[in-house]
């Protein structure tokens, strides 16, 4: 009764407020190629993202399939400011916005940088493929006002391709590369499928699959296997105008990821001469470059999901109101050997730490309504209400093996999370004269938390259970000025909110550590312009203080492999400066560039997992510089045939991947490079090139830690961005 009565709660008390319809922004042509009409959502309506006092990085369609972009972590080669850690090691998506991110493995912890897709927050069930994808628009600094707690750090927001109405067309893509081929380090095959379909006069439905095949990254020589990496997924889109006044937009999506022989990671150093042996005699060599482990044992990862959500656009006057409900469904099946090494014995004197199997449950459902007044006029605001209930169930076996004990050592664990959050919001812009404007805007959150752990065997048995609830006021300020037709400057304060969390960690045999929320306050001053009508630019300074920034310390462990221990650090402070360019400055050639210097310091005291005063230290997976440069030039050969070249580019000064000292754990400075050349036929209704990823093939990993194998090892894990692809690329539009 007490859920139902909050979920009621929470849908009576929107039905006073409501918002923008999202489909009116989904079907916004993608014009990433014109400095002038690039339409975005960052404000909950639809405006020109020159228009408004936000940093926004935004990545069209086009530019989506210059960069050979499939999966959410893929963005990081699109915007200076945003970042990735491996799945698995952070919640949600992974994602880090200057600097900021979260790299809490508790079942309970939220994300800095959220992840939406048409409306819908994702949380901590998120979608990790791209396609049929309109545009994405990466929005830096807090943006708790108006979508919420787990967006302290940033917001990644996703539109999909709107269906059309009176239209029956489609498109197929494909990407084709095998391993050996030109310099092919591992084979790639992906294939795209989009039908739009006209249901009458008022409806039409698109439909749109994706399939991703990425094999022979990493290899297990034990077993004589390649890892293979097979995704596939599809949406279902329909669109119903009953009458001028009211719209729907319903949307399904169901995808399963297949993993096979993918190690948890791969030794890159070592002082241990037994190690060193061992591994000899698997054929393996340690180094940057090594993807190879020696485990008898099958890894495998299954990841099955599914989502539907439904939204109700109602014009009433000059407003409009909308009703958005979303869920999120995951099922994930896991085994993982830890420590990728023959079975112990006498001639192998290390453990055997083997996971799994693991399995993890997740769902989430989140509602929202929102009122949004026309966008002309002196005033113009949004508002709204939100409520979200996550929850997991999270059941997994740790197997350690020694040569010397007759069985191994098992301990299970089972973690029951839930998350509950309600919220009101608001956020109004007053124009004061034709040239200046302020905002202001507050949300008031309540959340509440629930850890529950059982140690089911091993360990300490026993049942653990934690509970907080927190109410929390946040705000936004700002003001903006019209310095000319093509030259806008703004400046706003903000302050966020990201939920508190729980050590759950089993092993310690109490009550879950209570963890505290974070608080930013960002202060940021921008300019937004345009150069001679072709190319427009950004600029911003920020800086961002972190009250409570949830953070954990890592440290091998010779049964687990690694055990992480969240806390706070008090106060955490990033600040730097931001510049992007964009659009067409001569005929033909399109560019999108950016760059950001990011000064994010671990505070003095913070002792790292080696002992190490991290005090001054770069905070993990922040580059303290980093650029990103991609570009198109299309030539005519004939009236209805042209050839194009692209190239892209992307600097990261020295990256730190844990809270430990040396240079073992962080990656040197670094280009990675990708290329593309082809023809296009009939207008673009035909494409055929070749292109290539990581052409140098840097062995940037997406992590690297210390190792409870043998004496100072690293080990780091090895993606398929971290070695060279070339094929072929095609696209057919009907």
């Amino acid at each position: 009764m007490q859920r139902i009565s909050k979920i009621g709660l929470a849908m009576a008390s929107t039905c006073l407020a409501s918002a923008w319809s999202p489909a009116v922004a989904q079907e916004a042509e993608d014009q990433a190629g014109s400095s002038n009409d690039i339409i975005v959502t960052a404000q909950k309506r639809s405006e020109n993202v020159q228009d408004i006092p936000i940093a926004v990085t935004v990545v069209g369609e086009a530019q989506i399939g210059r960069q050979n972009i499939i999966s959410v972590t893929d963005l990081k080669s699109s915007s200076p400011a945003l970042e990735f850690a491996p799945p698995g090691q952070t919640p949600g998506s992974g994602g880090f916005i200057r600097g900021v991110g979260t790299v809490i493995t508790s079942s309970t912890a939220e994300p800095s940088v959220g992840l939406v897709v048409d409306g819908v927050p994702q949380g901590n069930v998120p979608q990790s493929s791209v396609f049929d994808v309109a545009r994405v628009e990466v929005l830096r600094g807090p943006q708790g006002t108006l979508f919420g707690s787990a967006v302290s750090a940033g917001l990644v927001n996703i539109t999909t391709n709107a269906p059309k109405l009176g239209e029956f067309s489609g498109k197929a893509e494909f990407e084709l590369a095998d391993d050996g081929f030109a310099g092919s380090e591992y084979s790639r095959r992906i294939g795209r499928l989009v039908l739009n379909a006209p249901l009458g006069q008022d409806a039409a439905l698109r439909l749109s699959g994706h399939y991703d095949s990425i094999d022979g990254v990493t290899r297990n020589v034990a077993l004589g296997k390649d890892s293979d990496r097979n995704d596939r997924g599809v949406r279902a889109r329909l669109l119903w105008e009953p009458s001028s006044d009211v719209t729907f937009n319903i949307i399904a999506d169901y995808n399963k990821i297949n993993t096979r022989n993918a190690p948890y990671f791969t030794f890159y150093n070592t002082s241990s001469q037994a190690l060193i042996d061992v591994l000899a005699d698997c054929g393996i060599t340690i180094g940057e470059g090594n993807n190879k482990t020696c485990n008898p044992q099958e890894v495998v990862n299954q990841v099955e999901q599914f989502g539907i959500s439904g939204s109700m656009d109602v014009t009433l006057g000059h407003h409009t109101l909308t009703w958005t409900t979303g869920y999120r469904w995951q099922n994930q099946k896991e085994t993982a050997s830890i420590d990728g090494l023959p079975s112990a014995s006498p001639a192998v004197q290390f453990p055997n730490i083997f996971y799994g199997p693991g399995y993890d449950k997740k769902s989430m459902f989140t509602q929202e309504v929102r009122l949004t007044s026309p966008s002309s006029g002196s005033l113009e605001y949004v508002l709204g209400a939100f409520y979200s209930r996550y929850e997991g169930e999270r059941d997994y076996l740790s197997r350690v093996s020694l040569f010397f004990l007759p069985r191994p050592i098992e301990t299970n664990y089972l973690q029951r999370p839930l998350v509950e959050t309600m919220a009101a919001f608001g956020q109004a812009t007053v124009h004061l004269s034709d040239a200046i404007r302020v905002l202001g805007g507050a949300r008031y959150t309540n959340n509440e938390v629930t850890a529950r752990v059982n140690v089911l065997s091993g360990g300490a048995p026993g049942f653990y259970r934690a509970k907080s609830k927190i109410d929390n006021f946040s705000w936004k300020i700002g003001a903006q000025a019209d310095l000319g037709p093509d030259l806008m400057a703004y400046a706003t304060a903000s302050r966020g909110f990201k939920g508190q969390t729980y050590n759950d960690d089993s092993t310690l045999g109490a009550t879950p550590t209570y963890i505290q929320p974070e608080l930013p306050t960002s202060f940021e001053v921008g300019l937004k312009g345009q150069i001679l009508d072709r190319l427009g630019f950004d600029l911003n300074v920020f800086h961002t203080k972190v009250k409570n920034y949830q953070a954990q310390v890592c440290a091998p462990d010779p049964q687990r492999g690694v055990v992480c221990a969240p806390q706070n650090i008090d106060s955490l402070t990033t600040k730097g400066i931001e510049v992007g360019l964009f659009g067409e400055p001569l005929r033909g050639l399109n560019i999108n560039a950016g760059l950001i210097y990011v000064d994010a310091k671990f505070p003095n005291g913070f002792i790292g997992t080696d002992g190490t005063d991290l005090g001054g230290y770069q905070v993990t997976y922040s580059a303290r510089w980093k650029g990103v440069l991609s570009g198109e030039y299309e030539a005519d050969l004939s009236s209805d045939a042209t050839a194009y070249v692209g190239a892209d580019t992307v600097y990261r000064s020295r990256v730190r991947y844990v809270t430990a000292g040396g240079d073992d754990v962080t990656f040197k400075p670094h280009f990675i490079t990708g290329a593309r050349a082809g023809v296009r036929l009939a207008n673009g209704k035909y494409e055929l090139g070749l292109f290539g990823r990581n052409l140098f093939g840097i062995r940037q990993p997406v992590l690297r830690y210390n190792s409870p194998i043998g004496t100072n090892t690293t080990t780091q894990i090895l993606s398929d961005s971290s070695f060279r692809v070339v094929g072929l690329q095609g696209k057919v539009n009907f």
